[in-house]
């Protein structure tokens, strides 16, 4: 018995993180017909739970980098730092093509970056050599540069996270005293009624 000469894939499972519905469907339908199962995520925080969860059936993340909430270096540096994903490729697919923004995402965690718009006929072919194992990769000066960057950038975030919540707690507190007056005053009300 002669063996083929064209080997069948198996079936591959991709999370496409993406928040815009239109790019989502153009993309998942391009990867459907080339038999890639496509899950969805989107925004930041759903696609790293949803990539916890899946992580044993997935065979690559695309990352749209403009995310609300966690933004796409954000959710891949998260990821990268978890046990199991260091062999899933993250790949940034992005509008994001200013300079420097190709290095930004590898330093963040991506293992490629793919801009948008994608090209219908080189789409599915990229996805399976990341998927087979090609990775890009920048000078260790360029990403000692962009992570120092991206480390300002979460610092800045986290500042501005814990000052909301410190006025938030003091809200809480000022309704917490101001409850607590008006038992007292309906608790004078009620002795000066009796």
């Amino acid at each position: 018995v002669e063996e083929s000469s064209t080997e069948m894939e198996p079936s591959r499972s991709i999370l496409y993180i993406e928040d815009n519905p239109a790019n989502f469907r153009l993309a998942e339908r391009i990867l459907r017909d080339e038999g890639f199962q496509v899950l969805h995520a989107g925004d930041g925080f759903e696609g790293v739970k949803k990539a916890i969860e899946e992580r044993d059936r997935l065979d690559l993340i695309l990352m749209d980098i403009n995310l609300p909430g966690m933004d796409g270096y954000e959710a891949a540096t998260k990821l990268k730092a978890i046990a199991g994903f260091e062999t899933i490729p993250i790949i940034a697919l992005t509008a994001n093509t200013l300079k420097g923004d190709r290095k930004r995402s590898l330093a963040a965690g991506c293992d490629g970056y793919i801009p948008k718009p994608i090209s219908i006929h080189v789409f599915p072919e990229q996805i399976r050599q990341y998927i087979r194992g090609k990775r890009e990769q920048i000078r260790a000066s360029d990403e000692r540069y962009y992570l120092r960057e991206h480390n300002r950038k979460l610092v800045k975030r986290l500042e501005t996270s814990l000052g909301e919540l410190q006025l938030t707690h003091e809200r809480i507190r000022h309704k917490d005293k101001l409850a607590s007056l008006g038992e007292i005053a309906a608790g004078i009300a009620h002795e000066l009624n009796n």
